[in-house]
């Protein structure tokens, strides 16, 4: 019997994939110190994600109780002209189909402050290199190069560190 490397690799994941719970087990519900422990945390998350097995929910202040988490409607308008509440009521995800929920905080200032670090050193670098002027009419061009690149650094720091917030468990 002749057993190649794409069987046995395909085997290995098989057995692998068999000893392991699966991926879908809901959490088991808090108790009433923790459903008050896990309101805290989500109210003073800036962006809360509840994963279930038919997808992943983002919200911001969901409602926490013993029937499981209740998704708040979307805020502000629906349309420019509305008669009354057009918005659907909250969306309650049970206990049962929970995953896991997880908070998230923005790392925005911290991208900001290494990427004006990072700017900055190089621009003082390269004005310690050239010098503050290109030619000798004292244009300071180099100076102003240096500024323009400490910015571009903060701005770009800035980018990157809102578009990767920082995610940490809260429940289970």
């Amino acid at each position: 019997m002749v057993l190649s490397a794409r069987g046995a690799l395909c085997g290995f994941v098989v057995a692998l994939g068999a000893g392991t719970p699966g991926i879908a087990a809901a959490v088991a519900p808090p108790d009433s110190i923790g459903l008050a422990a896990l309101q805290s945390a989500c109210d003073s998350a800036w962006r809360v994600r509840v994963t279930t097995g038919r997808g992943v929910y983002q919200m911001q202040s969901p409602a926490v109780n013993a029937g499981g988490i209740t998704i708040p409607p979307p805020r502000g308008r629906a349309a420019l002209i509305t008669i009354g509440d057009v918005r659907g009521p909250g969306r309650r995800l049970s206990w049962a189909e929970i995953e896991r929920v997880q908070g998230e905080q923005p790392k925005a200032l911290r991208g900001a402050a290494l990427g004006f670090v990072v700017g900055a050193a190089l621009g003082a670098g390269m004005v310690a290199t050239v010098g503050p002027d290109l030619t000798d009419t004292q244009d300071h061009l180099v100076v102003t190069l240096a500024v323009l690149l400490t910015l571009g650094f903060t701005g770009l720091g800035l980018l990157m560190g809102a578009g990767n917030p920082a995610v940490h468990p809260l429940y289970p």
